[in-house]
């Protein structure tokens, strides 16, 4: 086997050659490293970022619970103008800001132990003041709403969004 034409390689590299091959392997370690650690680093400010942003907004905190002692200070029956109008009462534009209604259904009015009542079902979608502030308004109606099921869900991958669904009857005396 001839290898004659690996005499030129076979040579010791000069001065210059090693410099430039310093050179040339720094700058590709530094390369790889700003690579590797750049992206860590922009994902870690950015982190950063948002905890600053969360601790200057302002805490939510949990409404307080009411307390099982004190009766309610409502009341129970409403009249019948109140119970036939329930259903302009609860969709009131005012009261559903911030609040997508999905279903509303509203019974013809029917005769229940002497008293007035209309089945209701709601299903809304909002944030968690908005329903909190919408639950507050249909609590303190004209006509009372009895709430036979309450359903409160988390909508899809946005934890701010809630589903709110409501099924009961309003009441309103002859």
């Amino acid at each position: 086997m001839n290898l004659e034409w690996m005499k030129p390689l076979r040579r010791k590299p000069d001065r210059s050659e090693k410099i430039k091959f310093g050179i040339l392997l720094t700058a590709i370690g530094l390369m790889t490293l700003r690579s590797c650690v750049w992206a860590d680093i922009q994902e870690i400010d950015s982190v950063k970022e948002q905890i600053d942003e969360a601790k200057q907004q302002k805490p939510v905190m949990a409404p307080p619970k009411a307390s099982r002692s004190t009766p309610p200070k409502k009341n129970w029956v409403g009249s019948v103008a109140a119970v036939k109008d329930a259903a302009e009462t609860a969709l009131n534009s005012y009261y559903i800001r911030n609040i997508k209604i999905a279903k509303n259904q509203f019974s013809p009015l029917k005769a229940d132990q002497g008293r007035q009542k209309r089945e209701v079902s709601l299903s809304a979608t909002g944030n968690y003041s908005a329903l909190e502030r919408y639950l507050n308004y249909l609590e303190n109606m004209p006509a009372p709403l009895v709430i036979h099921t309450l359903s409160i869900t988390k909508s899809g991958s946005d934890p701010d969004v809630l589903n709110l669904e409501i099924s009961g009857d309003i009441y309103g005396a002859n």
